[in-house]
C-alpha cells in the first residue's frame, strides 16, 4: 500500500470575501442563539455542543427565513457547522445571483 496522502475533500467551507464572511457570522449567530451557547466558534460541530436534531431544524428553519435558501441537510455529509450551512448559503445565493 503506498504511503501517499488521500486526496483531500473538496472544502464546503466559505472563502475569504467580506460577503461570504459575513453571511458565516450571521449564520454562527444564529446557531448560537439557539443553543445559547454565545462563545461557541463558527466552525464548532453543532451537534458535539448541545445540539438536538430539533434545535437543528429551528436553526436550518432560520436561516431559510433569513436568507431565503433552503439547507440541503443530505449534502451536509454529517458536518454541522456555521461554516458548513454557511457555505449552502454562499452558494445558493452565489448561484442564483449569477442568473
Amino acid at each position: 500500500m503506498s504511503q501517499q496522502a488521500s486526496p483531500q475533500p473538496v472544502s464546503r467551507n466559505v472563502g475569504d470575501d467580506s460577503d461570504s464572511a459575513t453571511i458565516v457570522e450571521e449564520v454562527a449567530g444564529l446557531v448560537r442563539e439557539v443553543l445559547d451557547r454565545p462563545d461557541l466558534s463558527a466552525d464548532a460541530d453543532i451537534f458535539d455542543h448541545g445540539g438536538t436534531s430539533l434545535s437543528f431544524v429551528r436553526i436550518v428553519a432560520q436561516i431559510r427565513q433569513r436568507f431565503g435558501v433552503t439547507i440541503a441537510v443530505a449534502e451536509l455529509d454529517g458536518e454541522a457547522a456555521a461554516t458548513t450551512l454557511a457555505a449552502q448559503v454562499v452558494n445558493a445565493t452565489s448561484s442564483t445571483s449569477q442568473h
